[in-house]
């Protein structure tokens, strides 16, 4: 029977199959905060059993269908559980479809997200960056996979046409200089930037060494 009081979920590495996903959504309609983490490259796991995990796109289309209110997501995916073949060797490269927008959780307010398994990473345009976040969002949340994955300079040039947008939070490799600019550009908009405490500042030396080097 549904529950309305249960607000918040979190799914953390399930290789849960659509219809128990399917089962958990409808039980609990009322969802306001859902987290969904799928990193299972520290654990082992027998590679037949990853055909029942759903993908992030499948994720996010159930998620449209039966929680229309959520207000915050969480979305940590790494592509690299799913890089085993079946000799169990990573393979150079997946044909996996990447979610698109979350436009229809339209009533979402903050996101946070991994760099895996949407079209924002690694060199997504302006226009990318608005169809993929609902309108009404307040808070942004950019979590790095890896160095430089996410370039967020379209995002703070685009941000005037999220009018609710209030803060920006990014944990990824940025050279200092280019941080303070991006810093900049967001402040300009009434928005702030927050780098999150994983975050790389690279300085002005190392900077140097860096552009020494590829000089070379």
């Amino acid at each position: 029977m549904p529950s309305q009081s249960v607000v918040e979920l979190a799914i953390i590495g399930s290789i849960a199959t659509k219809p128990v996903w399917e089962g958990l959504l409808k039980r609990f309609p009322a969802l306001t905060t859902f987290t969904y983490t799928f990193d299972l490259s520290d654990t082992w796991t027998d590679w037949g059993m990853m055909g029942d995990a759903l993908l992030l796109t499948e994720v996010v289309e159930m998620l449209e269908e039966h929680q229309p209110n959520l207000r915050n997501l969480t979305l940590v995916w790494d592509h690299s559980t799913f890089g085993l073949d079946w000799t169990l060797e990573y393979t150079e490269m997946l044909e996996m479809p990447y979610v698109l927008s979350l436009r229809g959780l339209a009533n979402l307010e903050r996101v946070h997200l991994y760099a895996d398994g949407h079209i924002l990473a690694p060199l997504a345009s302006e226009d990318e960056w608005v169809s993929f976040f609902p309108p009404l969002v307040h808070t942004i949340e950019l979590m790095e996979g890896r160095p430089s994955t996410f370039d967020v300079f379209p995002l703070a040039r685009a941000a005037h046409r999220f009018p609710s947008l209030k803060t920006v939070k990014y944990d990824g490799a940025i050279y200092k200089r280019e941080s303070l600019r991006l810093q900049r550009e967001f402040e300009a908009k009434g928005i702030k930037l927050v780098y999150m405490p994983n975050n790389l500042l690279i300085g002005p030396e190392l900077e140097s060494e860096l552009e020494s080097e590829s000089e070379l």
